[in-house]
């Protein structure tokens, strides 16, 4: 999954574009319910933008 992922959002931060310090986030949080295996629920995000996010649901 974490591969398609990657491919899906070519290898950037779906916010800001970097491509350095990469992670996989939780669009909806999993505190919140989101489900960790489904692709759809899951993007890149570099380490700055994932932080500022926390467990906010941006969507």
């Amino acid at each position: 999954m974490k591969i398609a992922v990657a491919i899906r959002d070519e290898g950037r931060c779906v916010e800001c574009g970097a491509d350095d310090d990469l992670q996989y986030d939780h669009i909806i949080p999993f505190s919140r319910g989101g489900l960790s295996d489904d692709p759809d629920n899951i993007q890149l995000l570099c380490g700055s933008c994932n932080q500022s996010k926390g467990n906010r649901w941006i969507g």
